[in-house]
């Protein structure tokens, strides 16, 4: 995919979801932001959201209360990486609905290792995209683990919803778990996937 085909990707992901992002942030209102080389995150009483610096049509939100999110060291953040290895090599139609695992490595998303992995039980392949590989040794800047899969039971409690990690400098990093019952919003996790592929 050339840069024009990517800018196109982009403007027309922004046309379809723009409103509705804005929809999403306008219910949410001003929260704490967190930051990192690639992802805004902001938390508020009445929900959140992640966007990509570089890219804001990449962007998951969710209205109602904050889900659960704490600072973790980067014991936890690789044991969420162990996590989606298994979750990764345990997928199948019996366990999984849909899901969707993104991680990146690095300051800014041009030059970042990243690993995308699309999950649809009604495609066929049921993997639809596959992209890099997931570093098991290196901490990411930015984690996305969203679906409807069993193998979310043990990382959230429930069988669907949505965990976002973003790493910072020093050993605290911020690990956020959303639950399904809080109705996470994934707006343009297909843009994301297409678009740097």
């Amino acid at each position: 995919m050339d840069i024009g085909d990517l800018d196109e990707v982009r403007r027309k992901a922004m046309q379809e979801y723009g409103h509705h992002i804005q929809l999403i942030k306008d219910a949410i209102g001003e929260g704490a932001e967190y930051t990192n080389g690639l992802v805004r995150i902001i938390l508020s009483p009445k929900g959140g959201y992640y966007e990509f610096k570089e890219m804001p049509e990449e962007f998951s939100g969710w209205v109602g209360p904050s889900g659960q999110y704490e600072s973790v060291d980067s014991k936890v953040g690789m044991e969420l990486v162990g996590s989606a290895y298994n979750i990764i090599s345990s997928l199948s139609r019996d366990n999984t609905s849909e899901l969707q695992i993104i991680t990146c490595s690095g300051n800014k998303l041009e030059t970042a290792q990243i690993c995308i992995v699309n999950f649809d039980k009604d495609f066929d392949p049921p993997i639809t995209a596959l992209r890099g590989d997931l570093p098991r040794e290196t901490l990411p800047t930015f984690m996305k683990i969203k679906g409807q899969s069993e193998l979310l039971l043990p990382l959230l409690g429930c069988n669907e919803g949505l965990i976002v990690f973003a790493s910072y400098v020093s050993d605290q990093h911020l690990l956020i778990k959303v639950p399904a019952d809080i109705n996470p919003v994934d707006l343009a996790k297909v843009i994301f996937s297409t678009s740097l592929n």
